[in-house]
């Protein structure tokens, strides 16, 4: 019981991400800063996504020493240092 909770709760938050994502594309688009339009794939990927031939996207989850490897880098390229 608490599992499909938990998972209705999920999908809700999902549908909210996806619909955030739409709003900001079409303000990041309105706002003219942008060469090229920002689509809302770009912005949020849902865990419903397909992709070109119909098929699921399978969501991938980093592990922990990808994701500190991951923020070493962006830190490096922002030059950003831990205060």
């Amino acid at each position: 019981m608490i599992e499909a909770t938990l998972e209705v709760q999920d999908d809700l938050l999902d549908l909210e991400m996806v619909r955030t994502s739409w709003f900001t594309s079409l303000i990041m688009n309105s706002s003219g800063n942008y060469k090229r339009p920002i689509k809302p794939d770009k912005l949020y990927t849902s865990k419903y996504a397909l992709d070109s031939q119909g098929n699921a996207k399978e969501a991938t989850k980093m592990t922990i020493e990808q994701h500190e490897a991951e923020q070493d880098r962006l830190k490096d390229i922002f030059k950003l240092t831990d205060r």
